[in-house]
């Protein structure tokens, strides 16, 4: 703040008017930053794996959390690099629960060729007596 400024202002609206600066620095423009910062550590979509599933997640999380004004404050190009980074993410997860279900096919393969196994195996025993 200016000198003018500050003896236009008084000295208790310039105390203030410095405790507003703060407050809205600390409500407003240090989540965004984080937010961008935590955007600018992660690599670019085409290079994202399993191993960022974690930290994109708790990307989402924080921009979630952001009110409208915070999201507002965010320049177009870091919005367009985290919707990038969700869809990856998106992407990820799918193939994640694509994996699971294929796991779990086995398992229910093997219960029921054990079950057929020893309907056989009674047929057997009850022509053998």
């Amino acid at each position: 703040m200016t000198e003018y400024q500050q003896d236009f202002l008084g000295d208790e609206n310039t105390a203030l008017y410095e405790e507003y600066v703060k407050k809205f620095q600390e409500l407003a423009v240090t989540p965004v930053s984080n937010f961008i910062t935590e955007v600018g550590k992660l690599p670019a979509a085409e290079e994202i794996n399993s191993e960022h599933i974690g930290a994109i997640h708790a990307l989402i999380k924080t921009y979630e959390g952001l009110n409208s004004y915070q999201k507002s404050l965010i320049h177009p190009d870091s919005v367009d690099t985290y919707n990038k980074l969700v869809a990856k993410y998106d992407e990820l997860m799918a193939e994640v629960k694509e994996e699971e279900k294929v796991e779990e096919i086995p398992e229910e393969s093997v219960e029921e060729e054990e079950n057929l196994e020893s309907n056989i195996d009674a047929l057997f025993e009850d022509t053998e007596q």
